[in-house]
């Protein structure tokens, strides 16, 4: 969590009026940040004070309030027509809020994700890969190596959210490795490291270890109905503690309600290979996991209308060189081969 997401966080913290959800992600990110930690400390402090002090009759200048109004109102124009950066956009998505039930079950309000506390269960491996079909000329069962998102759930939280269970394993050849994890807001969070570690919203207060007996769920929900057609994608990276080289990164694109309709409009190509794999989670209301340790650099070809999704992820797989892999009815692997 960022220094400045968590301070949006601390008048509703000490006050008390936070949800279970925030309330446990704001601890653990005093926990993981001493310096955050000091940094609300002293905000505590300030608090207090002004929360005890009697307010003050002051006589002001004649006009002064008029004063006042006329630079708010100049200040409030001149933001509005100020350009608004990625980071304006993300902030406001981000921002803390009520929130109300729908009757679909998506959670709405003005815009609030929740990254709830971390699970943990034993791990039900997929080891092999005779049992799922893959797809394109040369691809190989062999060629698959099991995935680390294996799978995305959803559920009512006991905070009575609606969630989105982001289910993560370790390759059975791993014993213990350090986890880190983003929900993202742009393809090239994926390839650009700096982009995420600025723009993207981590899903994780800290580093995690885990190992590869034992099963990470990361539960996330979104308290703004988002347009039809959207993604919740999340990237996944881990490193071996023995071997710091051994690494992988992966990302996931799963459709935030399987029945909102589908996009308004067609996506158009843009021939950048995480957008068009975003694009077919999307149209085919399919959940894509993507081998990301290494990124293509080939254009993606796009996919023919009427493909069924396996044809069409095939397609832009195999035009850069990637293998498919059907793990499920809904769930697709895209993998870069061995």
């Amino acid at each position: 969590m960022k220094l400045e997401r968590a301070r949006e966080l601390y008048s509703d913290y000490a006050e008390g009026t936070l949800s279970p959800a925030m309330k446990l992600a704001l601890e653990q990110h005093f926990d993981a940040d001493t310096e955050a930690r000091v940094d609300y400390d002293e905000f505590a402090r300030i608090f207090a004070v002004l929360g005890d002090s009697a307010p003050l009759e002051v006589n002001v200048p004649l006009g002064f309030r008029a004063k006042v109004m006329e630079l708010a109102t100049a200040e409030q124009q001149r933001r509005a027509s100020a350009p608004r950066s990625l980071g304006d956009a993300i902030r406001e998505w981000f921002a803390p809020s009520g929130r109300r039930r729908l009757s679909g079950g998506i959670l709405a309000g003005a815009a609030a994700l929740v990254v709830a506390g971390i699970m943990f269960s034993p791990a039900m491996q997929i080891t092999g890969t005779n049992t799922a079909v893959i797809f394109g000329t040369g691809a190989t069962a062999s060629d698959a190596t099991p995935p680390t998102i294996q799978s995305v759930s959803t559920g009512e939280g006991t905070d009575g959210n609606f969630y989105h269970y982001f289910h993560i394993h370790l390759p059975q050849n791993v014993p213990n490795a350090t986890v880190n994890a983003y929900v993202l807001t742009s393809s090239d969070q994926i390839t650009n490291a700096s982009a995420r570690e600025t723009d993207a919203h981590p899903a994780l207060s800290a580093p995690t270890p885990l190992t590869n007996d034992v099963e990470m769920q990361i539960p996330v929900a979104l308290t703004k109905r988002p347009e039809a057609g959207s993604t919740l994608d999340m990237l996944v990276s881990w490193y071996a503690n023995n071997d710091p080289s051994q690494s992988k990164t992966q990302v996931v694109f799963t459709p935030f309600d399987v029945a909102d309709g589908g996009p308004a409009t067609a996506p158009v190509a843009n021939g950048n290979f995480y957008d068009t794999l975003r694009n077919i989670a999307s149209v085919y209301h399919v959940t894509v996991i993507a081998d990301a340790t290494t990124s293509p650099t080939m254009t993606a070809a796009g996919w023919a209308s009427g493909d069924d999704v396996g044809n069409a992820l095939n397609t832009v797989a195999g035009s850069v060189g990637y293998g498919v892999r059907k793990l499920n009815d809904t769930t697709y692997q895209v993998f870069e081969k061995r």
